[in-house]
């Protein structure tokens, strides 16, 4: 009798055993990574909305008075850091595209175009032409039942009528870490009327009116140099980019260039990252306004 063929039988059946135990174990260790760090960062999570809503309680502030010194030539310098994301005061509104359609909001609607393309055109459309305005038409459509007897409408709820674009609608809801950001922090869809706070949003939400390198110039020079307001004369003559200068003077009425008074929003949104796994949690939570 040969024994050869049974002898390798057993070494098979034994190799792919521990072949299967490895894995077991190999997704175990991955889950309890993952399990231990959505804890940390549900915790992280827990702390910085305790914080900011104690920083709404009434109270005066004790604080240990100290010499004050002037700000070191690289203090001054240094770059203002960047939020994680872009507020709600500073989100396009399409409201009005819904309600009275494009034709009357030609420059909402095509402000709105080029937020998703320069958003997601490279990273998400594959450079397909003119698919931000097929997106665009399908989620202005799709949103126009919904909305009838309602005073907002959250993105994250629209089914498009156009099932083929809905997997690519998700991806851009979802957005990708340091890929692109999610299409959450920058459109809504509020019958309130509303303009995009120029002093709160992030660079990437200016860049949709100033380029990204005037964007980020202007983010800085908004944060450090403490003015009550700006106007869009002097910006344009600050950045000194002849293209700004023809722009539709529609387009500029999408912003406000007032310094704001809305620091106090009854809902935040917060973005926690656990430090180790890179595993974030993103909710809003209700500030009580005191």
């Amino acid at each position: 009798m040969n024994i050869l063929p049974f002898v390798v039988a057993v070494l098979f059946i034994l190799s792919y055993g521990i072949g299967a135990s490895f894995q077991n174990q190999l997704f175990s260790r991955r889950n309890q990574t993952a399990n231990l760090g959505l804890l940390r960062a549900e915790q992280k999570f827990l702390r910085q909305s305790e914080e900011e809503q104690f920083s709404t309680l009434l109270g005066t502030e004790r604080t240990v008075k100290k010499k004050e010194k002037e700000p070191s030539q690289k203090e001054a310098s240094k770059a203002v850091p960047l939020p994680t994301i872009n507020p709600p005061c500073a989100r396009l509104n399409l409201f009005p595209l819904i309600s009275e359609g494009k034709e009357a909001h030609l420059p909402l609607y095509e402000t709105a175009a080029k937020l998703l393309r320069t958003l997601y055109a490279k990273k998400v459309f594959r450079e397909e032409k003119q698919f931000e305005y097929k997106l665009l038409d399908a989620l202005l459509t799709s949103a126009k039942k919904p909305l009838e007897k309602k005073d907002s409408l959250s993105l994250e709820t629209l089914a498009l009528k156009d099932t083929s674009l809905q997997p690519t609608y998700y991806t851009l809801l979802k957005g990708a870490k340091k890929h692109f950001p999610s299409l959450l922090d920058y459109l809504k869809i509020e019958r309130t009327p509303s303009q995009i706070c120029l002093f709160h949003a992030h660079p990437t939400a200016l860049s949709i009116f100033f380029g990204e390198k005037t964007a980020h110039k202007l983010y800085q020079e908004l944060h450090t140099n403490r003015k009550a307001g700006i106007d869009l004369e002097a910006i344009l003559q600050w950045a000194n980019d002849p293209h700004l200068a023809f722009t539709d003077a529609k387009v500029w009425e999408l912003l406000d260039f007032h310094r704001p008074k809305h620091g106090d929003a009854s809902q935040k949104t917060l973005l926690i990252e656990d430090d180790e796994t890179h595993i974030s949690v993103r909710k809003n939570i209700q500030i009580l306004i005191r």
